[in-house]
């Protein structure tokens, strides 16, 4: 990763651990262990960019197509933003919504997404577009729709630990609006929106509309990435409720004159997929190492199973 900086704070983590378990989340994930369905839909082709993507979010009842009689996907189609949040509204398992009360006078009460919104706005995937709307039929733009993944991680306990500082190589990082660089930068860094190839660059397109085909990749690097991903942080600065001591692993941070990160607890045998980052005046994170000596670099993919200080 580039430095923003020329100088840099090497951090140093301090992992203490006691023992345990480590809880799952689980999703069908039917579209990539081998069991592919037949393709339902004219207008996608096996050897299409996307199709894996587009069977994934069909076997998973993500995206269920826009016909009927001769059922297509449209994958070349804008997402709305009735689209996208009654796919994220499924995600979650379409929980009853019947308790919430209508919040946009621009979603008519038996509108097919109406749930989604009701659900999507009590659960702070979207505030709406002001005055009262929603704007359901309004494209999403890829900025939009890397924030909308971004809250849904964090709503489900996937996202991460505070604000998100890394740097990100796109020419166009100036373009991406405020609210949405912090979703930009963590959907770049979990790999679930890699960029557009320019002239001798990379782009990440913010206010280009994404796709259905696209949004069916996002998700499923999304689900691939986050979603299924044994991430177990389960609590922030207080030990796991009603776990046993001897159950757990305290992860705790030494900044180095750093921002203070309170400890992150998680189960024997997790991983901290997305540790927090501390902030300093004029300085660029560099990393987080598992030694005084700052010579053995802290992988989020391993599994933490022993005592490391």
């Amino acid at each position: 990763m580039k430095m923003a900086l020329n100088k840099s704070l090497c951090l140093l983590l301090c992992v203490f651990l006691t023992i345990g378990m480590i809880p799952t989340y689980i999703y069908a994930d039917t579209a990539s262990n081998g069991n592919m369905p037949d393709n339902p839909f004219g207008d996608v082709d096996p050897n299409d960019r996307f199709y894996d993507d587009i069977i994934f979010a069909f076997t998973n009842g993500l995206m269920t197509g826009t016909g009927t009689k001769n059922p297509l996907f449209s994958p070349g189609m804008p997402m709305t933003r009735a689209m996208l949040v009654t796919v994220l509204y499924r995600l979650a398992g379409s929980p009853d919504p019947h308790a919430l009360p209508d919040a946009f006078s621009d979603v008519p009460e038996d509108a097919w997404y109406g749930n989604a919104v009701a659900w999507a706005v009590a659960n702070g995937i979207t505030q709406g577009t002001g005055n009262n709307r929603f704007n359901p039929e309004g494209i999403v733009t890829r900025e939009q729709a890397a924030t909308f993944l971004l809250r849904y991680a964090r709503l489900v306990g996937k996202g991460p630990v505070g604000k998100i500082t890394i740097n990100i190589d796109f020419a166009d990082r100036d373009n991406i609006s405020d609210w949405a660089l912090e979703g930009a930068m963590w959907c770049y860094m979990y790999g679930i929106m890699t960029g557009k190839s320019g002239k001798d660059t990379l782009l990440f397109d913010p206010q280009g509309n994404a796709t259905r085909a696209e949004i069916a990749a996002m998700l499923h690097r999304f689900f691939d990435n986050v979603i299924r991903t044994p991430d177990t942080v389960v609590s922030y600065g207080s030990p796991i409720t009603g776990s046993d001591p001897v159950d757990e692993v305290e992860i705790s941070f030494e900044t180095h004159g750093g921002s203070e990160i309170s400890p992150v607890y998680v189960s024997k045998g997790g991983r901290l997929s997305d540790p927090p980052i501390p902030v300093k005046d004029d300085y660029a994170f560099a990393g987080w190492f598992t030694d005084r000596n700052l010579s053995e670099p802290f992988y989020s993919d391993n599994p933490i199973n022993e005592n490391m200080t």
